[in-house]
C-alpha cells in the first residue's frame, strides 16, 4: 500500500507464474491477477487455463523415438483442419510406462520457450512433425530420459 506520492504499489509485489500486477483505480494498492486466458478457481489457487473439451493430448513420445507427425485429420471431431498448440511438456515428472527410465528422476520440467517453439512450428498447420530430442527442444536435465506430450486442438 502507498501512503506517499509518487508511489508504485507494484514495487516489491512478487507475482507468480501467469500473473501480473494490477493497480487500484486510485493507485494506492495492487494485487496479483491472472493474465488471460488463465483464471483462478479460488483466491488461494494458482492461475490455470481451463481445458476446452476439444483439446487432445498427443504422446508421450520418448527421447530417441522417430519423428512423429500430429495431424488434425486424425483426431478432429469439429471438422477443424488447422492446429492450435494448447500446451506442451518435455521432461520427466512421473514414470510413464511408455517411456521407462532407470534414473529415478521425477522432477525434470520443460525447457523455457518450449510452448512458444511448438506454437511457432505447428500453429495454423494441418499437420506438424515433432521429435522428442533435447537438441531440438532444449534440455533442462542432461542425462535424464525425457518424454514429450503435446496438447492441441483443431480449428
Amino acid at each position: 500500500e502507498c501512503n506517499t506520492q509518487p508511489c508504485d504499489p507494484c514495487a516489491g509485489l512478487s507475482c507468480g507464474l501467469n500473473e501480473e500486477c494490477r493497480r487500484s483505480s486510485d493507485n494506492t494498492t495492487a494485487t496479483c491477477e491472472c493474465t488471460p486466458p488463465f483464471t483462478r478457481a479460488s483466491p488461494e489457487a494458482e492461475c490455470t487455463k481451463e481445458r476446452p473439451w476439444d483439446v487432445f493430448t498427443f504422446g508421450p513420445f520418448c527421447d530417441g523415438d522417430w519423428p512423429t507427425t500430429v495431424r488434425c485429420t486424425d483426431v478432429s471431431v469439429t471438422g477443424g483442419s488447422t492446429m492450435e498448440i494448447w500446451d506442451a511438456f518435455y521432461g520427466r515428472v512421473e514414470n510413464v510406462p511408455e517411456c521407462p527410465s532407470d534414473s529415478g528422476v521425477t522432477d525434470c520440467g520443460s525447457p523455457s520457450g518450449l510452448l512458444q517453439k511448438l506454437k511457432d512450428q505447428c500453429d495454423g498447420q494441418g499437420s506438424c512433425t515433432v521429435k522428442a530430442d533435447p537438441e531440438e527442444l532444449g534440455d533442462e536435465c542432461p542425462g535424464v530420459e525425457k518424454y514429450l506430450t503435446i496438447d492441441f486442438r483443431c480449428n
